[in-house]
Order: structure tokens, then sequence, then C-alpha cells
């Protein structure tokens, strides 16, 4: 797959204000001093601790400690990817991003045209929302719509926030108004290709048979589904009097290059914050419900767009929940919900999401039942979803009683275990194996596991020995002696990236430092990827100083790596900036003795990493029959335990 240039990397960076960035995100900025600040978008507060520097282009909170660049802050709003977050941030700022690999002069060129034709669509969608809503706004036109939304309870405040519209009763109105802007601003010459554009983003419709270009929406008060930087990309609407024509009580924007309903959840423009605070986050069914929960101070609530839940809004709702979270689903207790809900409970279980679900309400939605019996009784219920595999096993195991059919509580067993057995996750799945043993009253080793996960010695999925994502981790079976090595290497790999961490700091304070660093502990053998990248930068710039002097804001200058810019942030005293000065974070806290019980570490660190590969190595020689090498094995773990006991009596212990 083709990467993004650095030069385009740098260009995003050079075009892109952050300070124009984040407050498109709706972050309102008070200027304070040569800074700017503003209560922070990823935790709760009450006094602004989020500060923005102009001239260093950064960010950095004080209360929560993220910190970056421009492309950081995108990602982190966003829950996006390094290079999403760069391409979100080109088009944003019209620049044709150059791509390594492949023919970069053809990637370019399609860049450019898939570019320019996704703002073109953005504008198209622009349009449309500012008609829709000025529509509402008319005391002539509007008024029965308004009406309507104030009898569902909807406030004032809030149909100004959400954006709703109306879509006059005609067939034209939208057209027409878009069409006169497109010659008003670029000429006759261009209303075919404006109208097919307006087409494609689906605010028109064409007549097959006639050829007639028409408003998709008429009669309808309008929803405007928006993505994360508030840019309408869509619409649903809902029609206030149902005729033959109508087609149907609600009606959607048509699949287009922005709006995919399989990856979009109305509201999370909204709800993105509160669930990234939370961790938890509601999906209801209805544009109303969802905005009536907002309004009602429910704000974690996103609704589907007419779809059943999918992979793509599950993997788009991890972004914010993190592996710690939870998402809970409010489904009908009907025949469907039941459906609805066995299939979300397996989607979630492959994704390895949790998923939490509620019955139904004593009315039929939360938009009705809010207005009726307000937000505490609301939260109340609420509190009574239920964990979704307890959901599963009290559904299956807990409500029939098997004392007298064994292949009824048989078959149960095995309609729960083809759940459980989805879930990628294998430390999750032996838990689920356990509770599901214990309900049952068999014994665990009985139940069915994968069929591709089933060996010659059972199930050995799911195991990574060493790494897990570091520069020098390697993936290796599981095998019987080490059981609990996932969790020893994790806390290893934990010691050693706060290691690194802390000798980048040794580096950026001095040159003799940097260099027994950088020769006893290589960058090239740092585990993590951005500490890696980091500490090359800080040696490089010892070695092209003229001054011997390295100071850690004119890298954050220099520097393209937006991840190494946001690592390098965290050692910036910002309250010395003003005056011309930045310094290493705990300077004064830094010694020799400290450093050299972080290079003894690390180095005997290894070495038990070395002895762990071992274990696993000499277990499948020794399962393989293979004496000669088990014997070779065992050689070099002895050797290498009694070079960890001499350096242990220099302070680095077991």
């Amino acid at each position: 797959m083709p990467l993004i240039s650095e030069n385009s990397i740098q260009r995003v960076q050079d075009s892109c204000d952050i300070v124009d960035v984040v407050e498109s995100y709706g972050v309102k900025l008070k200027r304070s001093g040569s800074s700017f600040l503003a209560v922070c978008p990823f935790h709760n507060e009450k006094t602004p601790s989020f500060n923005v520097n102009p001239q260093l282009q950064i960010f950095k909170c004080f209360g929560c400690g993220v910190g970056g660049g421009v492309i950081k802050f995108v990602e982190l709003m966003e829950r996006c990817e390094f290079p999403e977050a760069v391409e979100k941030l080109a088009s944003k700022a019209g620049i044709t991003l150059d791509y390594e690999g492949g023919n970069s002069e053809f990637n370019s060129e399609r860049t450019r045209v898939k570019k320019d034709r996704k703002q073109a669509l953005f504008w198209a969608c622009r349009q449309a929302f500012e008609y829709f809503r000025a529509a509402l706004a008319d005391a002539t036109e509007g008024r029965v719509a308004r009406d309507y939304l104030l009898s569902r309870g909807f406030k004032e405040e809030t149909i100004s926030a959400w954006g709703l519209g109306w879509a006059p009763d005609i067939w034209d109105g939208l057209l027409k108004g878009y069409l006169n802007k497109v010659v008003q601003l670029s000429g006759e010459h261009k209303v075919d290709q404006a109208r097919e554009i307006g087409l494609e983003a689906g605010i028109f419709r064409k007549n097959e048979d006639t050829g007639r270009v028409y408003d998709a929406f008429r009669g309808r008060v309008v929803f405007p589904i928006f993505d994360l930087q508030q840019q309408p990309i869509g619409f649903g609407a809902r029609v206030l009097v149902e005729k033959p024509e109508s087609g149907g009580k609600y009606l959607n924007t048509s699949e287009t290059p922005l709006f995919m309903k399989r990856s979009l959840l109305f509201g999370l423009n909204f709800a993105a914050k509160e669930i990234g605070l939370t961790k938890t986050a509601y999906v209801v069914e209805g544009y109303t419900d969802t905005i009536m929960c907002h309004q009602y101070g429910i704000r974690n609530v996103v609704a589907t767009l007419g779809t059943s839940l999918t992979v793509e809004h599950i993997r788009l709702l991890k972004r914010y929940i993190h592996s710690d979270g939870k998402v809970v689903a409010l489904f009908d207790n009907d025949n469907a919900g039941k459906k609805a809900t066995r299939r979300a409970i397996e989607l979630f279980m492959e994704e390895d999401v949790n998923l939490w679900v509620l019955s139904s309400l004593e009315v039929k939605d939360a938009g009705e039942f809010l207005p009726k019996f307000g937000a505490e009784k609301f939260r109340g219920f609420l509190t009574g979803a239920r964990e979704s595999f307890a959901f599963v096993v009290e559904e299956e195991l807990g409500k029939t009683d098997y004392s007298r059919d064994a292949g009824g509580k048989a078959a149960a067993i095995e309609r729960v275990m083809e759940l459980v057995n989805r879930c990628p996750n294998a430390i999750r799945r032996n838990i689920m194996r356990s509770k599901v043993a214990e309900v049952a009253g068999i014994d665990v080793e009985l139940l069915p596991v994968p069929a591709e996960r089933k060996g010659k010695y059972g199930d050995t999925s799911g195991y990574r020995l060493a790494g897990g994502g570091g520069r020098r981790g390697s993936g290796k079976p599981r095998n019987a002696e080490v059981g609990s090595a996932p969790l020893i290497i994790n806390a290893r790999k934990q010691a050693r990236a706060k290691a690194e961490k802390r000798l980048l700091q040794y580096m950026l304070a001095e040159k003799d430092w940097c260099l027994r660093i950088c020769d006893e502990y290589p960058p090239d053998e740092w585990y993590e990827e951005t500490e890696h990248r980091c500490a090359v930068v800080i040696r490089d710039a010892w070695f092209a100083a003229a001054d011997n002097e390295v100071r850690v804001e004119h890298l954050i200058e220099q520097v393209s790596d937006e991840r190494v810019k946001s690592l390098l942030l965290e050692f910036v005293d910002f309250d010395n900036i003003a005056s011309g000065i930045a310094s290493v974070y705990n300077e004064d806290n830094l010694n020799a003795a400290e450093l050299n019980d972080l290079l003894l570490h690390i180095r005997v660190d290894e070495m038990k990493e070395r002895r762990t590969e071992i274990n696993a190595e000499y277990a499948r020689a020794e399962l393989s029959g293979n004496v000669e090498l088990a014997d070779k094995l065992l050689l070099e773990k002895l050797e290498l335990e009694k070079q960890i006991r001499g350096l242990a009596g220099g302070g680095a212990g077991e």
C-alpha cells in the first residue's frame, strides 16, 4: 500500500494552522499571552488547561497530558490513524498528496481528482443544508414543520443546534436555488456538471424515463447528518403527511462517496466526546430518539441510519470506547428485536467489543419516553442493561430446567459455545468457557473449541509470546511451560517503554550521555517505534549541533514526524516558552547513577526475554522429540541465568 510522502506530510503541517483546525472542531479558544487556552476536548474539566501554541504549532493539555501537533490533534478528535488524519487535513487544505510506491504521478493525479470531486460533494450538501434550514425558519413555509417538532417535545435551542430543517413540498425548490448559485459563482457552462454533482451527493433524483431531475426530499422534516468536522454529508427525513408517492415515512440520502450508512452513526459528531469520556455508547434506533436523549442531558447516544448494527459501526465505536468500554444497544423485545439482539451479540463477540443489551421501554421509544417520564427515570432504565454474554447464558442455561433433558442441555451448551468461540481474545474466551462450565455443571475440558483452533495439544489460538507491537517482538505459539507469559511480557514491555522515554531525557540533556546511550543501547534496538525515531532525531541533532547545544523546542519546529513531535512535546516546559527558554522536564533529577541503573536493567531485561523465548523453543523441541536441540537450548538457558544472577548483584535483580 503506498505511503504518504514526507514532503506531503510537511506541506500539510505547514498549510494547516493549528488554531484554525482546533476551532473547526468546535473548541472555543481564548488568547492568553502568546498562546490560547480552552476547556480540553479530551477530558472533563471546568478550569481550562488545554494550551495551543501558534508559534510552535502544538497543543498540550495539562489536565490529561495529551499533546502534539496538528495531525495528532485530528487523530485524537477523529479517533483515526495517522495516514487518515493527514488525508483529512489535506482534503480540507486543498493539498494533493504524493505517495511513495507504485506510480506516484498516477497516485497524485488520482488523489487530486478524488479530492476535487469530494469537495464538490461537500459543497452540494452544504447548499441543501442551508436551504432546508432556511425553509424551516420561514414563518410561513416552515410553520407546519416547526409546530410538529415542538409538539414532539423538541426545544428551539435543540432545533437550532442540530440544524433541523424543512423540505417544502415542491419538486424543484432546492434545484432552482442550487443552480442559480452555480451560475452566479461559475457561470452557465457549469450547470450540467453541478447538476451531476447534486445527483451524486443524493440531494436530487432523476427520472430515467424522462430525464427530469428533481428534489430528493419534499414535504419532509429534515435531519442533517454531519461528519466529525460538522460538515453535512447526508440527510434523513420524515414525511408529515403520507401519500402514495411519498416513498415511506422515513427517507435517507442514498449511498454516496460521503454517505455510507453501514459506517455512519447519527449524532456521533455531538456524542463523540462524551462517549470517549464515559467509555460507554448507547445505540438507539432513530433520529428523534438520539436528539431527545441529548436534549435531556444523555449525550453519549447515537443511532444507526436505518440499518442493523454492522461491523463497521462496531469498529467505529471501538475507537472511542477502547477495549475496556462498552456499547449498550436498545432493542425491541419482539421477535425481530430478539433476532437483532442475537446477531449483534455475535458481531460484537467477533470484534471483541463489550456489548450490553436492554429490553424495550414502557413506551415505544426514547423520543416518547423522555418527554413523558423524564431523564431520571430513563437513566434508571439504562442501569438495567445486561452484559451480552451473561444475557445469553441466562437465556440458554438459566431459564430452562434440563434435569430430564440431557439432549436439550447439550444443544443449549453448543449454542452458547458457538457464540463464545467467535471471540478472538483467548483470555476473555477462556474466562467465558469457565463460566459456562460452572453454570452448566460440567468439566471445562468437555466444552467445544473452534474447529480451526483444535490441534494436537488443544486450543493454541490467541497467544503471543513476545512483543505485541514492539520493534523486536514477534508472535510465537503457546506452549504448556509458559502459561502466564503474555501478562509477564506485557508488563515487561510497559516497563521498557517507560525506561526508553526516560532515556530520551538523558539524551536531550547532555551530548556525552546521548553518545553513551547510543553505544550501549543503539536506537535501532529500541522496543517502541516512536521512541526509536525520537532517539535517532536527538542523536543526529547532537552530531549536527555546532554550539554543542540541543534545544527541545527547536527540534519540535524542525521535525516532520508528527509522533516524534508529540513525544518531544512531553519534555517541553511550557511555562518558559514565552520567555524564550525551554528545558527538559525533571532535568535537575537526572544523574549518572540512575542512567547506569536504566541501562543495566535493559541489559538484564533482554536476557530475560531471550530466556522466555528459550522456554518456548525448549518445550516445542521436547514435544517434537528433537533431543539435540533441547540440550543446546538448555545449556544456553543455564548460561543466561548465570549472567542474570551476576548482573543482579549490580542492582538489576530478578
